[in-house]
């Protein structure tokens, strides 16, 4: 299930379903070669798309996808 929402991820977490959210779905494209900067595409999210991401989370996924170190 594509989820983002905090609260929609513990219900479906609860309801044994497997979520993925933006972040996720974007990470998995990067590691597919599909996406030539993983961190392009966050920050164009976060300033066109106005999306809300923790800092941690972005750091973690640039990390995953081997933009940081």
């Amino acid at each position: 299930v594509l989820l983002d929402e905090k609260q929609a991820r513990q219900t479906a977490q609860r309801l044994s379903l497997a979520t993925l959210g933006t972040v996720g779905v974007l990470l998995w494209a990067k590691q597919a070669g599909l996406l030539p900067s993983l961190q392009m595409q966050l920050d164009q999210l976060q300033t066109k798309g106005n999306f809300r991401i923790h800092w941690r989370i972005y750091e973690a996924a640039l990390k995953a996808a081997g933009e940081r170190e």
